[in-house]
């Protein structure tokens, strides 16, 4: 039997080279799970199932993103960042309501306090439209009717008193709106968590149920940290979206 060889400098390079074509590949493969989506290309998708009239709240349509598993985010955005400077995050992967997960934006090793007395948070001016939309489309009747149940029908509601410390999503209001003679589901939530200096606050979401086949199309809207959400601001939308199909 042969002796091994030992691997030479040439060797070495190669196996490197090798090894950095397959990262780049992977990392290629990886980039292509999530395509980016031109303003135009939002308008079709969007046009395709609506006849959209003056979107409300001084929001425009600015891009939108489709993911390997087909689902297609649209967006809607003005002039507020909310993220500032953070995360992108895709609105129907928010923690699941009410079920303990910490959404608080400190370090966990810098510790919560062991009470907060989120019910004595202020609220800002209600009746203020959301800074953000979000319509989200998942194909195919199985996975559209688990996203649907996963939105609409899984949450838990409790009373404020037992809101973690840590912070949670809390359902606080639900109900059906008349569209276009479709009843359309909508759940109002609040986002209990600390902003970046560690103080407790909230931002308030709100989901629509804009289903009418066999695709989810659910839309998400957003309001500024403080602000409380409202249903005045769903029905402005739902005026200005008539489904096609």
């Amino acid at each position: 039997m042969e002796s091994p060889r030992p691997l030479t400098t040439p060797s070495l390079l190669g196996i490197a080279l090798g090894l950095a074509v397959l990262a780049a590949v992977t990392l290629s493969f990886l980039r292509r799970g999530v395509e980016e989506l031109s303003i135009e290309e939002a308008r079709d998708l969007l046009h395709a199932r609506f006849e959209v009239g003056e979107v409300p709240g001084g929001l425009e349509l600015s891009g939108g993103h489709r993911f390997a598993g087909g689902q297609i985010e649209l967006d809607f955005a003005g002039g507020v960042d909310l993220a500032a400077g953070g995360k992108r995050q895709d609105p129907s992967e928010e923690p699941p309501a009410s079920d303990g997960m910490a959404v608080s934006s400190r370090e966990t090793g810098s510790g919560h306090p062991e009470h907060v007395d989120w019910e004595q948070l202020p609220e800002g001016e209600p009746g203020r439209p959301p800074a953000q939309a979000t319509l989200v489309l998942v194909p195919g009747r199985k996975r559209a009717h688990a996203f649907l149940q996963q939105q609409f029908s899984k949450l838990r509601y409790k009373d404020i008193g037992r809101v973690s410390s840590r912070g949670e999503v809390l359902p606080m209001e639900s109900g059906k709106l008349d569209w276009q003679g479709f009843l359309a589901t909508w759940v109002r939530l609040r986002h209990y968590e600390f902003d970046s200096e560690g103080i407790p606050t909230f931002h308030d979401t709100l989901r629509v149920n804009l289903t009418t086949g066999d695709e989810a199309r659910v839309l998400y809207l957003r309001w500024e940290r403080g602000l409380p959400g409202g249903v005045s601001a769903a029905q402005a939308w739902l005026d200005a979206l008539e489904p096609r199909s």
